[in-house]
């Protein structure tokens, strides 16, 4: 355990010295403020008073998150594992008794906690920012925004197990973003073209988030009419992204023990 302990405190000191952490919270909350304004900023330029509730300013924020991680996380992770085996550098790390699995999960542990603590942020900064914006303040109606979190702490934790596999099954770290960036991509692809695999694609949850976001009403009851959606919850999306993690994380320790780091 004291090992574990001390590869986590390892992880989150390269990625502060390294910036990674700077820059992840940086990005996000730059985001949650951009996506909001650019949809209020046309009624500025026309000089008219926007009625746009806070629903439908949030809603360029959901709409455009799959693109966002899709590019994102690939460029962020890809060197997870792939740039320490190449360096040599996993090997001089297991040579101590620390364990695979604990070499791997810890670096699962902390991208999941960087990357779903700067969405949290970034969930409430556009949400509080939209409030402000719109005359009809309701961006927090209907546990929309902690339902959308817990979708997105979801995804994180599939799309950073994701990358974790592939980064343990090259030495360079180009292919593996690249490959990531690929997948990712063509499971965006896959959920917006093919309604049989809309509810079976991680990316999927996404749309749920913007369904939720389209469902919400006002605090007397009275619905906010922003889009025409057809509410449809992806269960199967949320249990494979569920799962996913196991099945990558499990499969990474493996690809180690090959490796024979």
């Amino acid at each position: 355990m004291n090992n574990f302990l001390l590869l986590v405190k390892k992880e989150v000191w390269e990625n502060w010295v390294n910036s990674k952490i700077v820059i992840v919270f940086s990005a996000f909350a730059l985001f949650a403020v951009f996506t909001p304004y650019m949809s209020y900023r046309p009624y500025l330029s026309q000089f008219i008073i926007p009625s746009m509730t806070a629903t439908s300013l949030l809603g360029n924020f959901y709409n455009f998150l799959t693109f966002f991680f899709v590019m994102f996380i690939p460029f962020m992770l890809m060197g997870t594992v792939a740039s320490e085996i190449k360096n040599n550098n996993a090997a001089s790390i297991l040579v101590k008794p620390t364990g695979r699995a604990g070499y791997i999960l810890s670096k699962f542990l902390v991208y999941v906690l960087i990357f779903g603590l700067a969405i949290t942020v970034a969930v409430i900064l556009s949400s509080i920012y939209a409030n402000s914006l719109a005359l009809e303040p309701n961006a927090f109606s209907n546990n929309v925004t902690w339902s959308a979190l817990g979708l997105l702490w979801v995804f994180i934790a599939f799309a950073v197990s994701l990358m974790i596999f592939l980064s343990t099954i090259t030495k360079s770290q180009v292919l593996a973003g690249v490959l990531g960036l690929c997948l990712l991509f063509l499971g965006a692809m896959l959920s917006a073209l093919s309604p049989s695999l809309t509810k079976c694609m991680p990316t999927s949850l996404f749309q749920w988030i913007y369904e939720l976001l389209n469902q919400t009403v006002n605090q007397d009851n009275s619905p906010i009419v922003t889009f025409t959606t057809t509410y449809s919850p992806m269960w199967p999306a949320f249990f494979i992204s569920l799962l996913s993690p196991i099945a990558f994380i499990s499969a990474s320790i493996f690809m180690i023990k090959r490796k024979e780091l």
